[in-house]
């Protein structure tokens, strides 16, 4: 069982240190400089400070139901498993399957799979590890309606 979701896809053509958000004007962008940065740390496998990145980004901007998710992520990776299914819940609610969509009101780009089935994938591991089976299921069952929504997107 390994996670590696978080890819972040660059906005330009160089592998730029975009996570020192007080370089960027607006919050949006901060937001995202936050976003990319803790992407880098968590393929870095230093999970708190990807944590911390996440806070910062949603302190800036808090559409991005793709920090939430991250935040969800590093949780999980740090065996903080009742975090990771809050930090989860709420990327749900501003997510795109059942949430107030918010990241579509935004300018930079995002992640399809934060936006969709990523909560979803974050739960079902962390109720597996709590041996909870019926929040499982239900987690999985969401997983495949979210990441099917995705697909139907993108082709």
């Amino acid at each position: 069982m390994v996670i590696e979701y978080c890819r972040p896809s660059w906005p330009g053509k160089h592998s730029p240190t975009p996570w020192k958000a007080e370089k960027y004007k607006n919050g949006e962008q901060q937001a995202a400089a936050a976003y990319y940065g803790a992407c880098v740390t968590i393929q870095m496998n230093r999970h708190s400070e990807a944590l911390e990145l996440c806070m910062v980004g949603l302190g800036k901007d808090n559409r991005w139901s793709e920090l939430l998710w991250t935040a969800g992520l590093c949780c999980f990776h740090l065996n903080r498993l009742e975090e990771a299914i809050a930090w989860s819940r709420l990327a749900i609610c501003a997510g795109h399957v059942s949430g107030l969509e918010l990241g579509k009101y935004r300018w930079i780009s995002n992640n399809l799979v934060g936006w969709y089935e990523g909560s979803y994938y974050v739960l079902r591991y962390a109720y597996h590890r709590l041996n909870n089976e019926a929040n499982r299921i239900e987690a999985e069952r969401c997983y495949e309606i979210a990441m099917k929504k995705r697909l139907a997107i993108v082709s």
